[in-house]
């Protein structure tokens, strides 16, 4: 019979009560014998068990030798609590020796990243970092496929933009076996070295956030916003109104 090698992870929901709580701790004490690829905590329907899915995410974090992914809906939370949340669960990776690897972007900012990082957080574990040139999916996976999936780093942070940076991931996980786990943050990058304006929550909300991107990157941005976003616009009236006609 042909071995398989079988990758697990376990999902848990957060406990009602401290009985409940304890009850899944002993649970995933006696999963920890089956060396999962990590352990998930849900945020519960809507959001609404928010507090104890982190407190339990914390607790995981601290007391068991298994990664843990916190999942983040973001259903009715601010932007201020949403980086809060995941700040708290990034430290708890800190204090556990959670190596850390950068993907993409440009080598200035990287560079700050890493400085920013390191002053904030002197422990952090950071193996190193990439910044390739500009190439399509295809080509980052075959030039970078080799390196990423020799890297012993936990985390590898991935910032190539909207949707290339997901195709990517993608592509790469199903062509090499990885055991990082590979996130995709486009433009924080930017916000955490400081090279580019994060817009106001009150901007964000009013859904204005573009036009200080637009002034800020006014060359790679501008035929976005004016021509294929205009040219969506009127496409999706034409389909609209065709299929008006039909009915």
């Amino acid at each position: 019979m042909k071995k398989v090698d079988l990758k697990l992870s376990f999902e848990f929901f957060p406990a009602k009560n401290s009985a409940a709580e304890e009850q899944a701790w002993d649970s995933l004490k006696k999963l920890e014998n089956f060396n999962p690829e990590f352990f998930s905590v849900t945020f519960g329907a809507g959001g609404g068990e928010r507090l104890k899915s982190d407190s339990f995410v914390k607790k995981i974090g601290k007391d068991s030798l298994v990664p843990v992914a916190g999942h983040l809906t973001c259903v009715d939370m601010s932007k201020e609590e949403i980086n809060d949340l995941a700040l708290g669960w990034f430290e708890k990776g800190i204090n556990k020796n959670t190596s850390h690897y950068f993907f993409g972007n440009k080598e200035e900012v990287v560079s700050k990243i890493i400085i920013k990082l390191k002053r904030d957080y002197p422990n952090i574990v950071i193996d190193g970092y990439t910044c390739p040139p500009m190439l399509e999916v295809d080509q980052l996976v075959s030039e970078y496929g080799n390196l990423l999936s020799n890297l012993d780093s936990k985390v590898v942070w991935i910032s190539l933009g909207l949707p290339k940076q997901e195709l990517f991931m993608k592509q790469i996980k199903d062509s090499y076996n990885l055991t990082n786990n590979l996130i995709g943050i486009g433009g924080v990058f930017d916000w955490v070295s400081g090279t580019k304006m994060k817009a106001p929550e009150w901007a964000a909300n009013l859904g204005l956030e573009w036009i200080l991107r637009l002034v800020q990157e006014p060359r790679r941005l501008a035929k976005r916003y004016f021509v294929d976003n205009f040219l969506f616009i009127v496409y999706f009236i034409k389909q609209l109104t065709n299929k008006s006609k039909t009915l």
